[in-house]
């Protein structure tokens, strides 16, 4: 009979997590419903197995199996100087690890800009592997501000671009917020900030820092891409 009683409660304080989850992912499902309608934007909150060849320019995009976006977002605004169309969810993909498979889960915001000829820019903060391989020749973008280039790697495949970006105070700018990694490729800026969902108004948050990031793009820069 104790045998009994300890597996019944056992089931019933899995069942309760189990529920109490599925209740935090449908409230979670349906704030980011009402940030669609607030944002004039279309909510797919199903599974879409496609998503990934959309953007697979990206790594995040290419890697793994079994991928797929969900709780997707679509829609437009206006970021700096241009009218953008943006994409935001939810993704999920999975790594081969030995015998073993590992599910990565995490939130994402995609701000695609109306040009094509934009060069890719990659900031991120900078790790100690980074600071290793620049120590034995391998460097990325250096900047004037020793502070900067000592806190984020830079890379680009167009040095002048990077450099016109980043000026005096788009690196002030960086350095005051705590960015998450900018991944701009193929037109596109790719936000992401590890294996999390985010809040409903992280998704806002994000969508306000691309904005300030883009205001600070120079105007000659802005008007090349034109």
């Amino acid at each position: 009979m104790t045998e009994i009683l300890a597996v019944l409660l056992i089931a019933a304080v899995v069942g309760g997590f189990a529920y109490l989850i599925h209740r935090s992912a449908v409230k979670r499902r349906e704030a980011l419903a009402a940030l669609a309608v607030e944002l004039g934007a279309s909510f797919e909150p199903g599974k879409d197995y496609e998503l990934h060849r959309a953007f697979d320019h990206f790594e995040l995009f290419a890697k793994g199996k079994n991928r797929y976006g969900y709780n997707t977002l679509r829609g437009n605004a206006d970021l700096g100087a241009w009218r953008v169309d943006f994409t935001m969810g939810d993704y999920r993909y999975t790594v081969e690890q030995g015998d073993n498979d590992t599910t990565y889960t995490l939130s994402y915001a995609l701000v695609h800009l109306p040009y094509d000829n934009v060069p890719d820019l990659f900031i991120r903060p900078e790790g100690l592997l980074d600071k290793i391989a620049g120590a034995i020749g391998f460097d990325d973008i250096d900047f004037e501000s020793e502070e900067f280039s000592s806190r984020f790697h830079v890379s680009s495949s167009d040095k002048r671009f990077a450099y016109a970006v980043l000026h005096p105070r788009m690196m002030e700018f960086l350095m005051s917020v705590d960015p998450p990694p900018i991944a701009l490729a193929s037109g596109s800026l790719l936000l992401t900030r590890g294996n999390t969902e985010w809040d409903p108004d992280l998704f806002r948050a994000h969508l306000r820092w691309s904005r300030e990031f883009f205001s600070r793009w120079p105007d000659h820069i802005v008007s090349t891409l034109r």
